[in-house]
């Protein structure tokens, strides 16, 4: 082949060749260089190659995540040759360099940049990267569309002037993940659709739903609530809530049972379809149901919420309370029981159809419960699966159809 041969291809051809080299993921490049430094050696062998690697900025993208991932301040030359293409601005863990992440948030002040920065991950751990985060994220984000805040801060004395206001100019910002021990960061709660909250303080999590008001979706990670900060029935409105994960975190250092009751007593979800209730605990002596109160305001939330047709709870509930709930919930099609729970197969004998009672769920479509294999009863399984084949629900030559 001739020397100039390359040198006669397109610009058009080359960028395309390019773009197979850096972004090939497979082990078969030459020496088979890391896909940053891929993008280093075709941009140094001539003046042309240099050329039309600069102009590229769908490769200059593709590897500003890569860089991002080392901390490596080409991040910043990355963000600025990938314009005018959009760009994800994500770090996984926290920043081993003192200053490192500083430095690499700076291009987003910005306003070009800002504008093209379409989702927002990031660990921050000092005080300094606190600030900067909220210097900069006070520019325009006109196409922000989610935003993921990690941190480990937990220096209440510290404390003060939090949280900071992040990203308050994101016209587009619909998701949202905040987990820290305390709310470090205020983003524009009301136009979330979508959030994720992993934080200590149960009432730190009700005031951030408070001012959620489009919420459609929640997975809430936090503290059981305190007697003293017990909130008002009915405080916590959410219109537009149609999913609700939350898991109950129940630390070592308070007295058993532990009220799980002040979120429900709190929360007005009309339109809420699915519900997964969690109580997390590592202490010995926890037992699931057993070890906490407030199971009266569970059954009063289900019983205004007839809306919901599926119920997951997992360490939460004895058996018996789970029957409890599915007899408020005619409704329900998805039943999901798990973690330890004493007798699960009563739950089989309930669920039985017969002729001598009015069934309970009858609309039940799916049944995940989770028994240990020792306690398993096939036989009362069977039972509960087999009478679930409706009369009705025969083909046309006769025979039945078992129910899913």
């Amino acid at each position: 082949m001739s020397p100039n041969t390359f040198a006669a291809l397109p610009s058009e051809l080359l960028s395309q060749i390019f773009l197979l080299i850096v972004e090939e993921r497979g082990s078969g490049f030459p020496g088979y260089l890391p896909i940053p430094e891929r993008l280093l050696v075709l941009s140094s062998v001539c003046a042309d190659w240099r050329r039309c690697a600069l102009t590229l900025p769908r490769l200059w993208g593709y590897v500003l995540g890569m860089w991002l991932h080392t901390w490596s301040p080409m991040a910043n030359l990355a963000i600025e040759r990938s314009a005018p293409l959009p760009f994800s601005f994500l770090t996984y863990q926290a920043c081993p360099h003192p200053t490192r992440l500083v430095e690499l948030l700076e291009p987003l002040a910005d306003p070009a940049h800002a504008a093209r920065c379409r989702t927002f991950q990031c660990r921050v751990e000092t005080w300094d990267e606190l600030r900067a985060l909220e210097r900069v994220s006070a520019g325009e984000f006109t196409i922000l569309e989610s935003v993921t805040i990690e941190s480990g801060w937990k220096h209440e004395h510290d404390a003060e002037g939090l949280p900071l206001s992040i990203f308050p100019n994101a016209p587009k910002l619909r998701t949202a993940r905040l987990q820290a021990p305390l709310g470090v960061a205020a983003l524009p709660w009301s136009q979330l659709t979508d959030i994720n909250l992993h934080l200590e303080s149960a009432k730190q999590c009700r005031d951030i739903l408070a001012q959620c008001t489009q919420l459609v979706e929640a997975t809430i990670f936090a503290g059981c609530w305190p007697a003293e900060e017990a909130p008002a029935a009915g405080s916590l409105h959410l219109p537009a809530l149609e999913q609700l994960q939350l898991t109950i975190s129940v630390p070592s250092d308070i007295p058993l049972p532990c009220d799980i009751g002040g979120w429900f007593r709190a929360l007005q979800t009309p339109e809420l379809w699915n519900l997964d209730l969690s109580v997390h605990s590592l202490r010995p002596d926890w037992q699931p149901g057993a070890s906490t109160t407030g199971f009266d305001a569970l059954q009063d939330f289900v019983t205004c919420t007839p809306s919901i047709t599926r119920f997951a709870a997992s360490e939460a509930l004895t058996a018996p309370q789970v029957l409890a709930v599915l007899t408020r919930l005619p409704g329900l099609t998805q039943l999901y029981v798990g973690g330890e729970v004493d007798d699960a197969n009563s739950l089989f004998d309930a669920l039985v159809v017969s002729s001598a009672a009015p069934p309970l769920v009858p609309r039940l479509e799916s049944l995940h419960i989770s028994i240990p294999p020792d306690y398993f009863d096939e036989a009362r399984f069977l039972a509960c699966i087999l009478s679930r084949w409706w009369p009705g629900d025969e083909d046309e030559d006769g025979d039945s159809e078992e129910a899913s």
